[in-house]
């Protein structure tokens, strides 16, 4: 397994869903997996590691910046390495990939509480002209 494809799992999940989504969004020195971008400007960030999940726990907790949910998309197979308090305490979601099958196991709340809203709205306003810019939507 490797996060190519366990992109292409996640990206036919959106797809069979009809969900609208951008894939590698840049934002700073960084890029994020899977963006869905939603009506009233909400912002989902999606995260996909194979099986380091300190390191994808990292990216979507710098995520919580400006999105109004982050998300972990991880391989099934290394669930136990998930620390689930810590996911449910930082108010992370989770999803589990198998190659047929996208569970959503953990289900955050809308964000940003942590944030002056004038810091969030910046944040916010840096990842949707960074998706204007790029000319990301269409998929």
């Amino acid at each position: 397994m490797n996060e190519k494809l366990l992109s292409s799992y996640f990206r036919r999940h959106l797809k069979e869903k009809r969900i609208n989504f951008i894939e590698q969004v840049p934002f700073r020195k960084k890029r994020i997996d899977f963006v869905i971008y939603e009506e009233e400007d909400n912002i989902n960030t999606f995260e996909l590691k194979v099986s380091d999940w300190k390191s994808v726990f990292n990216q979507a907790c710098k995520n919580l910046l400006f999105s109004d949910k982050s998300y972990i998309c991880f391989w099934y197979t290394f669930e136990n390495r998930i620390d689930m308090d810590l996911v449910k305490r930082y108010n992370i979601g989770l999803f589990l990939i198998k190659k047929n099958k996208v569970l959503e196991i953990v289900s955050p709340h809308n964000n940003n509480k942590y944030l002056k809203p004038n810091y969030y709205k910046s944040f916010k306003n840096k990842i949707l002209d960074s998706i204007h810019n790029e000319n990301l939507f269409g998929n």
